[in-house]
């Protein structure tokens, strides 16, 4: 039984980092690209694209990681508060936004760094932290989908 649930969990978990991975890669690389067009940097749309695509791959290692520990974390630590109630998944969009802001805002002191150069700005932070929210409301949907099995 429990290899049901963590298949389930996993069906349901991977399409969300993936999801919540690809917004907030992508906000990153648009946020760098719009302050590089600020500065007169001249941008075409094969470039754009080609850094997107590169970003995704590039930041897999370490933000995609790091993204899927945040997820856990701040969806399990949803679970575990709320237990006693039945109406607790609407929190889970605010647990992934969460999740990405703890992520990103604790990284910043042991590194002396933003590494995710999109966040730095308060507009970057806050796609970064709606990257989280899409995820927890796109976990949410896919929790309240998921039909118990009998066996």
């Amino acid at each position: 039984m429990p290899q049901v649930l963590s298949l389930s969990f996993l069906r349901i978990f991977l399409p969300v980092w993936c999801v919540t991975y690809l917004i907030a890669s992508t906000a990153h690389t648009q946020s760098v690209l719009y302050e590089l067009h600020k500065l007169d940097v001249n941008i075409t749309l094969g470039d754009n694209i080609q850094t997107t695509l590169y970003d995704i791959y590039g930041l897999l290692p370490a933000y995609g990681s790091g993204i899927a520990l945040a997820l856990l974390l701040g969806f399990g630590f949803t679970g575990l508060v709320t237990a006693g109630f039945t109406r607790r998944r609407f929190l889970l969009p605010v647990a992934g936004m969460i999740a990405l802001l703890t992520l990103l805002l604790s990284l910043q002191p042991i590194m002396g760094i933003t590494l995710i150069a999109g966040a730095r700005s308060g507009t970057g932070l806050f796609a970064q932290c709606m990257a989280g929210f899409c995820g927890g409301c796109l976990f949410w949907y896919l929790c309240a989908r998921q039909v118990p099995t009998k066996g």
